[in-house]
């Protein structure tokens, strides 16, 4: 009687083994993919919230401004003169240089992202829309402006946040 292992042993062995680790490498790319989707949330959340505290820091006008973004802002006017500029243009060239840093023309954080600030009672209302790594499994109920199949949202309405 021969001691050992079998050719048809061994390779179910390594059948088990290939099913073992193919398994290991699936539940890490969905891992990263769930890593990448919370990374964006994050950074979509910061930027809503930063442009609310922009609208906020001109009270005057905050509750009737609008503005639709799907792009960088081609050229920064600098207004910071209060003299020159009036407070409408003021808060536009604060909301334009947020913009290049939260939208950057490469989009690599936030591909076709698109700020919608659409004035609503007492403060204006913000959404923030970007395509995900992954296409979202979510319909929304209700969105400020046109949001195309499969992207992610964050919105900031006047008593609650989503």
């Amino acid at each position: 009687m021969a001691k050992g292992f079998t050719f048809i042993e061994v390779l179910l062995c390594l059948l088990l083994f290939g099913m073992g680790m193919l398994g290991a490498l699936a539940s890490q790319v969905y891992a990263r993919q769930q890593v990448l989707i919370a990374t964006q949330r994050l950074l979509a959340t910061a930027a809503v919230t930063d442009v609310a505290a922009s609208l906020q820091s001109v009270p005057q006008i905050a509750h009737s401004f609008q503005g639709q973004f799907k792009t960088t802002p081609a050229a920064i006017k600098l207004c910071q003169d209060v003299s020159i500029c009036t407070v409408e243009q003021l808060l536009q060239s604060q909301l334009d240089r947020q913009l290049t840093v939260l939208i950057p023309s490469s989009g690599a954080t936030l591909p076709y992202a698109q700020l919608c600030i659409v004035s609503g009672g007492a403060q204006p209302e913000i959404q923030l829309s970007w395509r995900g790594l992954v296409a979202s499994k979510f319909t929304p109920k209700a969105t400020l402006c046109p949001l195309p199949s499969g992207f992610f949202h964050v919105d900031l309405r006047a008593g609650a946040g989503s």
